[in-house]
């Protein structure tokens, strides 16, 4: 069995962020999107991508100009996606 990739795309819930998210999607990767701190509209965001068929890893904020908020970020999203066994 192939392994499948994974996309983690920073601010992946708006404009281009969301384009990418979706190709990666539809190209066949597991996504996994940030989002910033003070969005509040990030579960919405999810219903609606839900509504078209598309499933991500639970996103997360992230302060992408913050090294260690994006470590310990990916860190949490690893061990996410390595117990995760569903699509």
């Amino acid at each position: 069995m192939a392994k499948q990739r994974i996309a983690v795309v920073t601010g992946g819930m708006g404009g281009l962020g969301e384009t990418i998210s979706t190709k990666m999607a539809d190209a066949g990767y597991r996504v996994v999107v940030t989002y910033s701190p003070s969005n509040t509209k990030y579960k919405s965001w999810l219903e609606e991508m839900k509504s078209r068929d598309y499933s991500f890893f639970p996103p997360f904020p992230s302060t992408v100009v913050d090294y260690e908020s994006c470590s310990r970020q990916c860190a949490g999203s690893s061990a996410t996606s390595a117990r995760s066994t569903s699509w």
